[in-house]
């Protein structure tokens, strides 16, 4: 959610604005843990793009707190903040801080402020405008992640990621969508604005470490679609040229993987940035996923020996899912689609715009972290659990595998 302004000014003075009440648990660097009491919100659905919406619903939500309410008195802003005097048209509301945005269940952004504590929800002035509701937030358990910078999607994804990584080292589960959470007006400098993304989360369950035979047959699963693939891939490309090849990953690749998803199992490749938003685009797990595989490339890691695995409640149903990963690395034979745009022949962007209008993976340099496979099983319910032991503290165990494994996976270009 995203905050109308968060610090106010009086002439050369900042004041603090009021905000949510609540308890911190856990601190560390840029994260915490806390524990939030009930609060009241006051939000409008803004159908808009990500950074659009604040600035578009600021009008609703900035004369219902001026006014535009049914006890028709006036109250004025946090003081000493403002001390504007009374118009008579409806009782004026404390601004308070962050004014939250996250996605509406069906479609564009929710976009509110916290209702001052001195409001309870038979107290709270009615809004006027039927675009404005006032929703009880229950206590619930948040985790947070501060930076600084413009307020723009990109920057809010990043953050994000950098959360979820963590919280899986921590033994907690998204229980909510990630909000972003703005403190400071437009005219603070970006590398002074409070930014935070907030995360509605719960405790995980007691932990379990995966079966050693699922990890392989999750790994072999895995290199079954990478095999396949690739032998299609250089088949097409031998006969028809790069253009060809894209048939393959947009029809076979996907009849590859549901052969190989059987007996419980589904296995699929998702991306850093998506060609096929319908069948690539990773969910909250394989996010926290990329992130971290990210980090250990950054760190020089072989892209090899790289995987992660964790037993997971699975969503919306009883029992456990087997959960693992292996990056995907850009490779030469990658570069033809998915390199640079610029350097691709004119026919083959013209049949990748056509196959794919909304193709994002592109721009991809050899040696870049392309995306994942990515591997489930479902398990019984007595499996039913997060993993944490005995996998350091990201909370995901990094498989190395034996020399010849290794020697014999890096010895095939991922595709």
């Amino acid at each position: 959610m995203l905050a109308l302004c968060g610090t106010w000014f009086a002439g050369p003075v900042a004041m603090a604005i009021e905000g949510p009440s609540y308890r911190v648990l856990e601190r560390d660097g840029r994260y915490e843990l806390r524990d939030y009491a009930p609060y009241l919100l006051a939000e409008t659905r803004i159908e808009a793009e990500f950074l659009d919406a604040g600035n578009i619903a600021f009008g609703p939500l900035f004369r219902y707190i001026s006014g535009n309410n049914a006890q028709r008195q006036e109250i004025s802003m946090t003081a000493p903040v403002t001390q504007a005097p009374s118009r008579g048209r409806g009782e004026k509301i404390a601004m308070t801080a962050p004014v939250n945005q996250a996605p509406a269940p069906d479609g564009g952004y929710l976009v509110g402020f916290v209702v001052p504590s001195k409001y309870t929800r038979d107290t709270v002035p009615r809004p006027l405008d039927p675009a404005v509701r006032i929703r009880e937030v229950p206590a619930q358990l948040v985790a947070s992640w501060r930076y600084s910078g413009r307020w723009t999607e990109a920057n809010f994804r990043a953050a994000e990621g950098e959360l979820r990584a963590l919280l899986r080292g921590r033994g907690l589960v998204a229980a909510g969508d990630a909000i972003i959470a703005r403190y400071d007006p437009p005219f603070m400098p970006t590398f002074l604005r409070r930014n935070e993304v907030l995360v509605p989360v719960r405790r995980a369950a007691a932990s379990r470490t995966p079966d050693p035979g699922d990890l392989a047959e999750a790994a072999a699963r895995a290199d079954g679609l990478q095999s396949g693939l690739l032998s299609r891939l250089q088949a097409a490309i031998a006969s028809g040229g790069p253009a060809a090849a894209i048939d393959v990953c947009r029809s076979e690749a996907p009849a590859i993987a549901a052969r190989l998803s059987t007996d419980g199992w589904n296995v699929r490749r998702v991306g850093t940035r998506v060609r096929n938003p319908a069948t690539g685009r990773p969910d909250d797990w394989e996010r926290a996923g990329l992130a971290q595989f990210a980090q250990q490339l950054a760190a020089g890691a072989a892209p090899q020996t790289l995987s992660i695995a964790a037993v997971v409640e699975a969503p919306g149903r009883d029992g456990a899912q087997l959960r693992w990963m292996r990056p995907i690395v850009t490779g030469p034979l990658c570069l033809t689609c998915h390199g640079p745009a610029d350097a691709q022949p004119a026919e083959l962007r013209a049949a990748l715009r056509r196959a794919y209008p909304q193709d994002e993976a592109t721009g991809y340099a050899a040696g870049e972290l392309r995306g994942a496979f990515s591997v489930t099983r479902s398990l019984p319910a007595t499996a039913r659990s997060a993993l944490r032991s005995g996998c350091g503290q990201a909370g995901a165990c990094r498989i190395a595998r034996s020399a010849a494994e290794s020697a014999a996976i890096g010895a095939r270009p991922e595709t």
